[in-house]
């Protein structure tokens, strides 16, 4: 459970880390390259919270199994 508990950590993480991506492109100069950026942090942000769904929900199943081994 603990292991599933660090892992939704790291995934919060990941995600509120986004929003300093986002400011940093808004920041960058207009180049060919920031559209191709933009698409990645725009994948990125997708996954995130793709990630951390799939953490909480893991999460929450260690916490209701209790005791049992970890799901993931």
């Amino acid at each position: 459970m603990e292991q599933d508990a660090a892992r939704l950590h790291e995934a919060r993480w990941l995600d509120n880390s986004i929003p300093q991506v986002d400011a940093t492109l808004r920041q960058a100069k207009e180049s060919l390259f920031r559209l191709v950026l933009r698409t990645g942090q725009d994948t990125l942000e997708i996954c995130a919270v793709v990630l951390r769904v799939a953490c909480r929900t893991l999460t929450d199943l260690a916490k209701a199994h209790q005791g049992g081994e970890s799901f993931a």
